[in-house]
C-alpha cells in the first residue's frame, strides 16, 4: 500500500512538470503570428484585434508591440507574413514601398519585387508599373524613400540631375541640393562641386536640362551668350538657338532678336563674346581700330 502511494504521488509530480502554463504575450515572451497574408495601408501598420497588438513594417523588417507609441520589439522572422499587399489612403492596391535608400543609376528607374519604380527627377515624383513599358501609376509618396543617390553609366556616385528647365542668371551657375553647377556655354557642358570654388567633375550628359533659360541682371529673360569666338560675315549677323544676333560695328554693340527683321533688344554685356573674326576682310580695319585705340590710352 505505501508503495502505491509513492508510485501516486510521483505520477503526479511527473505530470504536474510537463503543463506548461501559456505565457502572456508581451515583450520578451511569444507573441502571435502574422496572417499568411496582411494587407497595409500607407502608415504600414497592422492591428490584430483579437490579440491587442500593432505590428510596425519598416524597412522590410516588422516589430510589434502593445501600444502604437511603443515601445516596439523585432518580431521573430518564423512570424512574418508570405506576402504583403499594400494599398493607398483610398483602399487601392499599390506597389510596395521603396527602401530608404535608393540609388540609382542614369535612366532613373528602380526595380524592386516585380515591380518598375521611375523617378520624374523634375518634378519629384515617383512612378510605377509592373512592365518597364507601363502602364504607369503615380506612387504614394507615403511610399517614397528618404533618399536618393544618383550613378553615372560607370556606377560613380554623381551630382543629381538636374531639372528640365534651368534658368541662369549672367554669371551661369545654378544650386540645388547641396551641389553647384557651371555651364560652360562655349563647349556646351556641365559641370558640378560640391562648393562653389570646387573642384569640379564633368556632369553626365544624361543629367543635362533639356532647356536653357538665361536672365540679365535684372532676372528678366535674354537670348543666350555669344560663344567665346564669334565669326561674322559681311552682314555682321549672327544666329544661334533661334536668336539672330548684330554687331554695330561703329559702337561694338550686340542686339539680339527672335527675328531678322527686329525687333531688336541690347545684348547684355555679360554675353559678349571674347573674340570676334570677321570674314569679309573687315577684322583687319577693326584691329588696326582697336591697336589705335590702345596706342592712344
Amino acid at each position: 500500500m505505501f508503495r502505491m502511494l509513492i508510485v501516486a504521488a510521483l505520477a503526479a509530480l511527473a505530470l504536474s512538470a510537463c503543463v506548461v502554463a501559456p505565457a502572456p504575450y508581451g515583450r520578451g515572451a511569444a507573441v502571435p503570428v502574422l496572417p499568411v497574408i496582411v494587407e497595409l495601408g500607407p502608415d504600414l501598420y497592422f492591428y490584430q484585434h483579437q490579440y491587442h497588438y500593432q505590428y510596425r513594417y519598416d524597412e522590410d523588417r516588422w516589430r510589434y508591440s502593445s501600444s502604437r507609441s511603443g515601445p516596439w520589439t523585432d518580431l521573430p522572422r518564423s512570424h512574418y507574413p508570405r506576402e504583403i499587399r499594400f494599398r493607398d489612403s483610398r483602399g487601392v492596391f499599390v506597389a510596395p514601398p521603396l527602401p530608404v535608400i535608393v540609388e540609382l543609376g542614369p535612366d532613373l528607374y528602380f526595380v524592386q519585387r516585380g515591380y518598375h519604380y521611375q523617378y520624374r527627377y523634375n518634378d519629384d515624383r515617383w512612378r510605377y508599373s509592373t512592365s518597364r513599358s507601363g502602364p504607369w501609376a503615380d506612387l504614394p509618396r507615403s511610399h517614397y524613400p528618404r533618399e536618393i543617390r544618383f550613378r553615372d553609366s560607370r556606377g560613380v556616385f554623381v551630382a543629381p540631375p538636374l531639372p528640365v528647365i534651368v534658368e541662369l542668371g549672367p554669371d551661369l551657375y545654378f544650386v540645388q541640393r547641396g551641389y553647384h553647377y557651371q555651364y560652360r556655354y562655349n563647349d556646351d557642358r556641365w559641370r558640378y562641386s560640391t562648393s562653389r570654388s570646387g573642384p569640379w567633375t564633368d556632369l553626365p550628359r544624361s543629367h543635362y536640362p533639356k532647356e536653357i533659360r538665361f536672365k540679365d541682371a535684372r532676372g528678366v529673360i535674354v537670348a543666350p551668350p555669344l560663344p567665346s569666338i564669334v565669326e561674322l560675315g559681311r552682314d555682321s549677323y549672327f544666329q544661334q538657338r533661334g536668336y539672330y544676333y548684330y554687331y554695330q560695328r561703329d559702337d561694338r554693340r550686340w542686339r539680339y532678336s527672335t527675328s531678322r527683321s527686329g525687333p531688336w533688344t541690347d545684348l547684355p554685356r555679360s554675353h559678349y563674346p571674347k573674340e570676334i573674326r570677321f570674314r569679309d576682310g573687315g577684322d583687319r580695319r577693326d584691329r588696326d581700330q582697336d591697336r589705335d585705340r590702345r596706342d592712344r590710352n
